[in-house]
């Protein structure tokens, strides 16, 4: 079974219901741990998973190709200094992605498309259809486990 195959699944919030391939969501928590706990950018950068990691340096190699000072390593970090975690666009939002790889069957049926307060799209799952929807998933060949709260720090609550 392939990594994607592997989900966990959980409500967020109220009523809604999210599943994210595991290794994705155990991506997810470590950025925003890292994010929220990370006293200098050497911290944060070596709480980050490999792939996010190798993002954030590029993104500091950019700073010095636009002429701009990058942190140090030792510098204080401040999350709100990278414009997309400002914006509400870093990390990303397992609700917006489900739109992506959820099968398009399960969200015609058990979903509905929704917007967000910075008008992107998400897939309302509602917890209410939970068994229908883990059948659905389990029915395409997919593993479902239930981890509230994995899905929780993965989603940033």
């Amino acid at each position: 079974m392939s990594d994607g195959m592997d989900l966990v699944f959980g409500e967020y919030r109220d009523d809604e219901l999210v599943f994210i391939p595991r290794r994705r969501a155990m991506d997810l928590a470590k950025v925003r741990q890292a994010l929220e706990l990370s006293k200098t950018w050497s911290e944060f950068i070596s709480a980050l998973p490999e792939i996010y990691r190798f993002a954030i340096e590029d993104w500091i190699d950019a700073a010095h190709l636009e002429g701009r000072q990058p942190p140090a390593m030792s510098d204080s970090f401040d999350r709100m200094s990278i414009n997309m975690v400002r914006e509400g666009r870093w990390p990303e939002s397992p609700a917006e992605e489900m739109l992506d790889w959820v099968p398009w069957e399960i969200q015609d049926r058990c979903g509905t498309v929704l917007s967000n307060r910075r008008g992107g799209k998400y897939l309302h799952l509602p917890g209410s259809h939970t068994e229908m929807i883990e059948a659905a998933f389990r029915q395409r060949g997919y593993r479902c486990t239930e981890d509230t709260l994995l899905v929780r720090r993965a989603c940033g609550y």
